[in-house]
């Protein structure tokens, strides 16, 4: 439900766009698991695997997470980090990503040697 609200709003932006190529995947993304069917005590639905589809995305979410779960829990002390930052061009892409590399590596270093310090990692 809360897809089909946010997506009708879309469609009416991407007609005003002229954009049917979006319009298209967004009507996909309305229906997606509008119907469900069960065969043999298991219940079936046709999604639309668009990105922006929350359903789409949660079963997509599950998969990653199932993947590196086992990765993840052989770690002594997994610690979760997202950073962002705006969009670049590829021409400045591999500059702008080792010095992304250096910075965070000189923030582990400094962080390790305050664990070191006291004794702790925070």
């Amino acid at each position: 439900m809360i897809t089909q609200a946010l997506i009708l709003k879309l469609i009416d932006f991407a007609k005003n766009d002229r954009n049917d190529g979006i319009v298209k995947s967004l009507w996909n993304t309305y229906h997606c698991l509008n119907t469900v069917y069960t065969h043999e005590g298991r219940l079936y639905g046709k999604y639309c695997k668009n990105r922006f589809c929350t359903n789409c995305l949660g079963i997509r979410k599950a998969e990653m997470i199932g993947k590196y779960l086992p990765i993840i829990k052989g770690w002594s002390e997994p610690h979760f980090l997202t950073l962002t930052m705006k969009a670049v061009s590829k021409k400045w892409l591999k500059i702008v990503f080792k010095n992304c590399v250096t910075t965070l590596r000189k923030i582990v270093e400094k962080y390790e040697k305050r664990a070191l310090r006291n004794g702790s990692i925070r």
